[in-house]
């Protein structure tokens, strides 16, 4: 908004990004972000939920338990897109899995 980054450099460095895809020297993979989000929105929407019940205020567990909502609606979004790496390449999304959980 204030076009303090030229918006030409930034468009011509996004599509570079896209065009290359995602890689990382450590052999961290989109598919080792997938199943990292499908774990991490899960674990967010059970903390959430369960700060809002624990509070026992109403004020606070409504937009919690909304808040939850919402962490589950992102959780069901990475679940697919884990299930459908499964069905593509279950070997590898195993290691993925095997990966995220170990170091989560």
């Amino acid at each position: 908004m204030t076009h303090a980054v030229d918006p030409k450099a930034v468009e011509r460095a996004r599509m570079a990004h896209m065009s290359a895809g995602y890689t990382r020297p450590d052999g961290y993979s989109a598919l080792h972000a997938i199943a990292y989000a499908a774990f991490q929105e899960l674990a967010t929407r059970i903390s959430h939920r369960n700060t809002g019940q624990a509070s026992g205020d109403p004020v606070c567990d409504a937009p919690l338990a909304r808040i939850a909502t919402d962490e589950n609606l992102h959780m069901v979004f990475y679940r697919d897109l884990l299930e459908a790496a499964f069905e593509l390449a279950p070997d590898t999304a195993m290691r993925v899995v095997r990966d995220v959980v170990v170091g989560f």
